[in-house]
């Protein structure tokens, strides 16, 4: 049976033998699972075209894996995600599937485009970005204590909700994810997967605020000289020799007074 969870779901099996029509019809026959009645079908079902839909704003292919993920921060269950394929199966008057090819997992595209849509980031395209994107880059990653949490697409989505600077604010998250995979190239050189803290990227960029300025020298009036009267000071008592000072005289004592005489009696 076809599921999103089946390893048929991320083409590697004879599933992308089967055209767009095939793969619809034999998902439409899989049941869902038994935590998604009828009633919550409809909610199912309105939840993945909102994450359908964010991903053509975004700009990313909305793969089963992409989608899985923002059904997650849904509150889906895993088990309830299983059904994600058969109910869009159900649906299809709003996508169109795309059976997993070698290499591709299967894909939920929308029968009829939003206007807005701009086309997807070609994620293996060369650097396109003007140089205002990589020295914004740049900066925000030499700030101190900045820290990316993840791999490629955790980093990205966390990039995204921080205060960065314009250039970088304007772009999408499939542009912000393709900037931040050529920025791990050796052409750019400002991120690497750290294999010691479970592959999650880290700056190369050396903080330029948190570097000890290095010293200046003082300026020629503040550098401290002798006082010319201590240098002359310390020169003449160099020349002449010390002695001890002579005792100081001590006066004898003074004579004591005589006894008054005494009276005569008779």
């Amino acid at each position: 049976p076809w599921s999103s969870a089946s390893p048929e779901a991320t083409g590697s099996s004879s599933a992308s033998d089967f055209g767009a029509e095939e793969f619809a019809a034999a998902l439409r026959d899989v049941a869902l699972p038994e935590t998604i009645s009828e009633a919550q079908l409809d909610r199912l079902q309105a939840d993945v075209l909102e994450c359908v839909k964010g991903l053509y704003a975004d700009r990313l292919v909305p793969t089963v894996g992409e989608i899985r993920q923002r059904m997650k921060r849904c509150g889906w269950q895993a088990s309830e995600i299983r059904g994600l394929l058969p109910a869009c199966a159900r649906a299809p008057d709003v996508y169109e599937l795309l059976p997993p090819r070698v290499g591709q997992p299967a894909r939920v595209m929308l029968k009829n485009p939003p206007s807005w849509f701009e086309g997807w980031v070609d994620v293996d395209g060369e650097d396109e970005y003007p140089s205002e994107v990589w020295a914004a880059l740049e900066t925000v990653l030499a700030e101190p204590g900045f820290d990316l949490r993840g791999g490629l697409h955790s980093a990205t989505a966390e990039l995204q909700q921080q205060e960065v600077p314009p250039s970088l604010r304007g772009l999408s998250l499939g542009e912000l994810r393709h900037v931040l995979a050529l920025a791990i190239g050796p052409s750019k050189g400002l991120l690497a997967f750290d294999p010691l803290n479970g592959g999650r990227l880290v700056p190369l960029v050396a903080s330029k605020k948190s570097a000890a300025p290095a010293p200046q020298p003082l300026p020629k009036s503040m550098k401290w000289a002798p006082a010319p009267e201590s240098l002359a000071a310390r020169n003449s008592s160099a020349a002449v020799p010390q002695t001890a000072p002579a005792p100081e005289a001590v006066p004898p004592p003074a004579p004591e007074a005589a006894p008054p005489a005494q009276r005569a009696f008779a």
